[in-house]
């Protein structure tokens, strides 16, 4: 259990992490001293995380097309994929390694920080 204090009105993003998968939320604040300022909208799933053949990447919220991008610890984009949320991304053909994976909502015009995910054949 951990607690955060917002002390400024901003967009937050908290990246955690369970057994299998790292997920990313965003919380608007509005109010910093109120607790109704916070609102939850929405967060990023990705498992399994380390991935073997697939990954899956689910964005709560979205209803339209994902662009996902996963880069290697240089920078180099080794996959660009457009899909919706929920799909699985094959990635049986990248070398085992440490990648960062964005994603973007095409409709919402929104884009998630890195995450980093961990390919392990």
């Amino acid at each position: 259990t951990a607690s955060l204090t917002a002390t400024a009105v901003g967009t937050y993003w908290v990246k955690y992490s369970d057994i299998c998968s790292w997920n990313v939320d965003t919380f608007h604040v509005s109010d910093p001293l109120s607790v109704e300022g916070v609102q939850n909208s929405g967060g990023l799933t990705i498992y399994p995380n380390p991935a073997n053949e697939h990954l899956r990447v689910q964005l709560e919220g979205a209803t339209g097309k994902l662009n996902v991008e996963l880069k290697d610890v240089s920078g180099k984009r080794v996959l660009s994929k457009e899909c919706q949320s929920g799909d699985w991304l094959p990635v049986n053909n990248i070398t085992n390694g440490v990648y960062f994976l964005t994603v973007s909502d095409i409709e919402k015009q929104q884009r998630s920080l890195p995450v980093r995910v961990v390919i392990m054949h």
